[in-house]
């Protein structure tokens, strides 16, 4: 039975080895000093396997602590920029525990991994957890804009392993403390459209700056309308100093162009 971290880890090392994966047992992580109690890799696919109460115990923050070691120990094996990366590296970290999790204790590692975990290109960065007395393996954090998809699939691939080896969650959606067992929505708020499309308007000039240039205000508008935690007006201004600046970078751009070609 895999009542247990280590009996489910081994478990899930067989699935992951019979599913093409190299597993690795005990990995330490480089010089964190911090040791996974498996590792697991298939091409640009990784998992991180931490026994919850062996790695953190009571203290939250220390989930954070391994996450970031694990990712930054996998990111030593990519020497290429990771502007330059065409298939960027999908590290999941998954922390098993057999002591129930709140939601509250989840929302709160939710919180700190999203600030911890930067907001970039280049690498795909997860984090889930498998609670073993709900029979649930859940996110521990949302979804980034730019690595929706990846984090997605991430997600999906370990709920099926999962359940291959625990069977279906006993989670309910009338539990009062069941655990967010998706990301939260990644469709912005109905004002953010109108600074989305404004400034993707600049794309739509051609050219690599007004393209970059579009692109970036615009996401950087949609980012800060994903921040539900801050108050509506503070976003809203934001967003519009965004816009305002990106379109006046854009003018004066053109405007030095054009007086160099009027000579």
């Amino acid at each position: 039975m895999s009542n247990t971290p280590p009996a489910f880890i081994h478990e899930l090392q067989a699935v992951l080895e019979a599913d093409k994966y190299e597993i690795t047992p005990n990995q330490l992580l480089g010089e964190s000093g911090i040791t996974a109690t498996a590792y697991a890799r298939r091409k640009n696919l990784h998992y991180v396997l931490f026994d919850l109460q062996a790695t953190a115990g009571d203290d939250l923050t220390k989930i954070g602590t391994a996450h970031t070691a694990a990712c930054e120990w996998v990111d030593t094996f990519y020497k290429t920029p990771k502007s330059l990366r065409l298939q960027p590296p999908v590290i999941q970290t998954v922390f098993v525990t057999a002591v129930a999790f709140t939601r509250s204790q989840q929302e709160q590692v939710v919180e700190m991994l999203n600030q911890l975990d930067p907001n970039q290109g280049g690498e795909v960065r997860h984090a889930s957890l498998v609670d073993l007395t709900r029979k649930a393996a859940v996110p521990l954090k949302d979804t980034q804009a730019y690595a929706a998809i990846p984090q997605q699939k991430s997600q999906v691939r370990l709920q099926n392993y999962a359940e291959q080896i625990l069977g279906e969650s006993t989670e309910s959606a009338s539990e009062g403390d069941a655990l967010r067992s998706g990301p939260k929505t990644l469709i912005p708020p109905a004002w953010s459209w109108f600074f989305i499309v404004v400034n993707a308007l600049m794309v739509g000039i051609g050219g690599a700056i007004p393209s970059g240039l579009g692109f970036g205000a615009a996401m950087w508008c949609y980012q800060l309308s994903m921040q539900r935690e801050q108050p509506v007006g503070g976003r809203i201004v934001k967003c519009v100093g965004i816009t305002l600046v990106a379109w006046a970078i854009l003018a004066a751009i053109a405007l030095f162009f054009a007086s160099i070609l009027n000579g």
